[in-house]
């Protein structure tokens, strides 16, 4: 298994690791199969290298997992939320480049995405996330796999 060196602003190290790429077909197949289910998904891009905590804190270079039973994610992305100054928004303010934490029935982080675009008029959010090892999509924010979870919080960088 691959690592990548990889820490947080207040240097915490972030577990991850690098997984192998999916066969071409792979990534055929669940485009047609998440076209056909939801309404708003357009795939990015076909890679499996990354997960959705990778492809939104580390650039799309690794999968950020937790790897033994200390913790959860949720106290990995809560890291690194707060040690890369993070602070937490309402879904009005949200803006590209923002952050969206999604969480299941539990409470528990599911999925992270990006803002791509808020419409104020409408209120409605378009995002992209990877899609475990399916690949990147955009889609509106609540247009997701049930196992995604839902839209729970909003985060930002911007000072």
């Amino acid at each position: 298994m691959q690592f990548l060196r990889l820490d947080t602003k207040q240097g915490r190290p972030i577990p991850n690791v690098y997984r192998d790429e999916q066969p071409p077909g792979h990534f055929a197949e669940a485009a047609r199969i998440f076209a056909g289910a939801h309404f708003s998904v357009r795939q990015r891009s076909a890679r499996a290298t990354y997960n959705c905590h990778g492809m939104t804190f580390a650039n799309r270079r690794t999968w950020i997992e937790k790897f033994d039973d200390e913790g959860s994610m949720d106290s990995v992305i809560r890291m690194i939320l707060a040690d890369d100054d993070y602070r937490m928004i309402q879904k009005a303010e949200a803006g590209c480049g923002d952050i969206v934490v999604y969480k299941d029935h539990k409470g528990a982080i599911t999925h992270t995405g990006i803002v791509v675009d808020h419409n104020p008029l409408t209120g409605e959010i378009n995002m992209l996330s990877q899609w475990g090892s399916d690949g990147e999509y955009f889609h509106t924010l609540r247009d997701v796999t049930p196992t995604l979870g839902h839209p729970a919080e909003f985060w930002t960088d911007r000072k």
